[in-house]
């Protein structure tokens, strides 16, 4: 998967595509995990507790950047050079996304201390 990484973005013409890359990188790491937030506050409230631990074990989890295998998944498509750009930005990104999750779940006090 690394290696079709690698390969797709040598090349890569970028124009016109900075608001899809943007919108797919905030919607993985951000919205992503909002949501999961979300639906384990629901069902923490309606089907059985979760508890703090969990709770930010699931958020985290939900903030990883997009998988390696992202790009092979594009190719059927021809959008290889997208996906290869979009895991490139998204994990460059995440180093300040998930630094800004775990900060912001410890002022919360839904991640124990």
């Amino acid at each position: 998967a690394l290696l079709m990484i690698g390969g797709a973005l040598p090349g890569l013409k970028m124009t016109g595509q900075w608001a899809p890359l943007s919108l797919s990188i905030v919607g993985k790491l951000v919205i992503h995990p909002m949501a999961m937030l979300a639906c384990m506050m629901l069902v923490s409230d309606v089907l059985m507790p979760i508890e703090g631990r969990m709770l930010a074990a699931g958020v985290l989890f939900a903030c990883a950047p997009t998988a390696s295998i992202y790009p092979m998944l594009a190719a059927p498509a021809k959008e290889e050079g997208f996906a290869a750009a979009s895991v490139v930005a998204a994990t460059a990104s995440s180093f300040v996304t998930i630094n800004l999750w775990i900060f912001a779940l410890t002022m919360t006090h839904l991640a124990p201390r």
